[in-house]
């Protein structure tokens, strides 16, 4: 099969690593494709659009940047909606700390290196939604890179944090390094929340990575 298209960044530059995550719309109107190191790898999104005609995907994308200067790697993870009116970006080396869901802060810190986050932005019409959602785990802790991997479905969003320490569930102890969880959560009217269980191995062992790309 031959490439119908070929895509690279409207405004290159050296080192962004365009295209370590891309994420195409069921209805194949909308395309994502993260640049995690861009700006001193705070990371951008670009997001084409499939014109009703002319070429396959509009020359000039929407570009998403990271919220802050901080060295995120916003775009490592992306996934749009079936309609492609849902963003979800993971940024594993977001080091904000603060947990649950929310709003990034206009002042964010630095106390959680690597935990991760996630920012979900909605679109109505042709316009993205300036401040997105910000979810962070519940559990956040420094390193454990929550964000590597995002995953939605309908009103359902999966994110992955590969390098989380927790033997099980219930255990605030962090005596399993690096064996990973999956985070899972569901849209009610518009606000999401965290499903009843973080998702672990059934036979959990140090250095699993579990939920990684």
């Amino acid at each position: 099969m031959l490439a119908t298209d070929y895509i690279k960044a409207s405004d290159t530059s050296n080192g962004a690593q365009f295209g370590s995550a891309v994420s195409v719309s069921a209805d194949g109107k909308t395309v994502a494709v993260g640049a995690p190191f861009e700006n001193s790898e705070a990371g951008s999104v670009y997001v084409y659009l499939a014109p009703i005609s002319g070429p396959p995907l509009a020359p000039n994308p929407l570009k998403i940047q990271a919220p802050s200067a901080q060295a995120m790697h916003f775009g490592a993870s992306v996934a749009l909606s079936e309609d492609g009116n849902m963003l979800v970006v993971g940024a594993p080396f977001d080091s904000n700390e603060q947990t649950g869901v929310g709003t990034y802060p206009a002042a964010p810190n630095v106390d959680a290196p690597h935990s991760g986050g996630v920012f979900v932005y909605s679109r109505v019409g042709n316009a993205w939604s300036p401040t997105p959602v910000y979810v962070k785990a519940v559990d956040a802790e420094a390193g454990d890179e929550f964000g590597t991997a995002v995953a939605l479905k309908d009103t359902v969003l999966v994110i992955g944090a590969p390098r989380q320490d927790r033997p099980d569930t219930g255990t605030v102890l962090n005596t399993a390094p690096d064996s990973g969880a999956a985070y899972a959560y569901y849209a009610d009217a518009g606000t999401w929340t965290l499903a009843p269980h973080i998702l672990k191995a059934t036979a959990v062992a140090n250095g699993d990575l579990l939920a990684a790309p």
